[in-house]
């Protein structure tokens, strides 16, 4: 019995080593990022069927040492399946950290998302990015980020509050995506409060300030090779823009990396690109995971 569980690891070890050569359907596909090191296959297997999708196959890739690269592919029966889990799941916690979860973009012949922005320039921030007045008092900015991506990608959501009302700045990727979020949510009702949405340049200046704090012009950037230095970090990341700061969380002995860090730009324009044109990009042997920064 025990010979059969060691051949059964080597297959799967094997297969991930090789993953899905014979291509197949990409569109039953997800990818999984920022993995903790220790979550097996069945674990991810696991976590990713709780979507309510029938999974065919998990796989954790590995280094030829055995030791986890910090993402998987998760293969579904069907695409419908893989778009729900999408939804369900990203941004979910795995063994003590937060996955994402998108398309399979690197198989099949497919460009990677690299290569499909590389070209993209995007418009200035402030004019792709919407005011939402009237929420709910408390309400949480993943929760406002959930309806607001109905109408399409969302870039940053942030929830504070302004002379005893509760209101959202969201950013889109694009002004197509800001512009049906107002024709589409303007006036929905929120836990019992009409909502309003405007463009944010149109906003009292009070509420537009939002725009240059610090937060707004820092993104995290997660899956950094154990190697990268703040230097490395900061080289990769001022092809978008000038940094002003950049930096990789160690542990406690001051030694160790965490494996993410922290770049701040002179602007929000600039952070903004970055999430992006280096999101999935290449640093130092490793697909980084660039995302916008919360204080959370």
């Amino acid at each position: 019995m025990r010979a059969v569980r060691d051949t059964f690891r080597h297959d799967r070890v094997v297969q991930a080593a090789q993953p899905y050569n014979n291509g197949g359907d990409a569109s039953k596909r997800v990818y999984v990022g920022n993995l903790s090191w220790e979550v097996s296959w069945q674990e991810l297997k696991d976590h990713m069927r709780s979507a309510g999708g029938r999974v065919v196959r998990a796989d954790v890739m590995t280094e030829p040492s055995g030791r986890s690269k910090g993402y998987g592919i998760v293969e579904f029966s069907s695409g419908r399946e893989a778009r729900i889990a999408i939804e369900r799941l990203n941004d979910t916690e795995l063994k003590g950290r937060q996955v994402f979860v998108r398309e399979d973009r690197e198989l099949g012949g497919q460009v990677s998302a690299q290569q499909q922005v590389q070209h993209v320039k995007l418009e200035p921030a402030s004019i792709r990015t919407v005011l939402v007045s009237n929420l709910p008092a408390g309400y949480a900015w993943q929760d406002l980020k959930d309806v607001m991506k109905q109408a399409g990608s969302v870039i940053r959501a942030d929830v504070l509050f302004q002379d005893g009302t509760t209101v959202g700045i969201v950013e889109f990727a694009s002004v197509a995506d800001a512009r049906v979020a107002i024709a589409t949510l303007n006036n929905v009702n929120i836990s019992q409060h009409i909502v309003t949405l405007q463009f944010h340049n149109n906003a009292p200046a009070e509420i537009r300030h939002v725009r240059d704090t610090a937060s707004v012009r820092k993104v995290y950037v997660g899956q950094l090779a154990w190697g990268v230095a703040w230097q490395d970090l900061k080289d990769h990341f001022k092809q978008i823009g000038v940094v002003t700061r950049a930096d990789v969380a160690l542990e406690a002995d001051g030694r160790r990396s965490k494996g993410y860090g922290f770049v701040e730009f002179e602007s929000s324009d600039d952070a903004s690109r970055a999430i992006v044109e280096l999101n999935d990009s290449d640093l130092m042997g490793r697909r980084i995971h660039v995302r916008e920064y919360k204080e959370d």
